[in-house]
């Protein structure tokens, strides 16, 4: 029932026990983390209702250790949460909740963040600069489209990323497993297939053309 992408967003939830699904929709996500991770507690979160009920009838034999909120971002979000799980939202929207959640407090007593943006991630890249959180772990998946799994923890270190980090970020970049240089191949051919190419196509070309040498 759940998607690979999915699975692999849940992959990172351990070793944490109480988690929050922001945009929980079906509440599959949740269900999964119960039935294979041995999570205590969790919290379901959606700005719509029927979502939401979704959620509550599927996971109805886990209902007294979930908390469901029709709620918008983290807003809502109970102090014992550890684990903050965004996945299936525009890179733009997630780093606009993160930071409302940073101005706001929400996030003292997170330990972990876990994002999966389905476009713009250089937008969350920057939004998490100096915000006490740095990049543990990011790894790419395909499905029906290349996607980027972006995971965060605590951290006293002061971030500083090139321009080329933030699009495809430190991990990335050294290690270059093979989604990954699916991923930019990809990319590679849909600008070079452009008939008119711009300065900054041609840069863009040359940027993906030096991450594969």
């Amino acid at each position: 029932m759940l998607s690979n992408r999915l699975k692999t967003v849940a992959s990172f939830i351990t070793p944490y026990k109480k988690i929050a699904d922001i945009g929980c929709d079906h509440g599959y996500l949740i269900q999964y983390a119960f039935e294979n991770l041995n999570i205590e507690s969790a919290q379901a979160i959606d700005n719509k209702p029927g979502p939401l009920e979704s959620a509550k009838k599927n996971n109805i034999k886990f209902k007294k250790r979930i908390i469901f909120s029709l709620s918008s971002g983290l807003d809502d979000l109970n102090e014992e949460i550890e684990v903050i799980i965004m996945a299936g939202m525009g890179g733009t929207l997630i780093s606009n909740l993160l930071e409302t959640g940073l101005k706001n407090n929400k996030l003292e007593n997170i330990k972990r963040l876990i994002l999966q943006p389905n476009r713009n991630s250089a937008d969350i890249r920057k939004a998490m600069l100096n915000s006490g959180f740095d990049i543990k772990y990011e790894t790419v998946v395909f499905e029906d489209k290349y996607y980027e799994i972006i995971v965060y923890e605590r951290s006293s270190d002061k971030v500083n990323y090139s321009s080329l980090e933030l699009n495809y970020v430190q991990i990335l970049l050294k290690e270059k497993p093979q989604q990954f240089i699916n991923k930019i191949n990809h990319e590679l051919a849909m600008l070079q297939s452009i008939d008119y190419q711009t300065e900054t196509i041609k840069n863009k070309i040359k940027e993906l053309e030096n991450i594969l040498c």
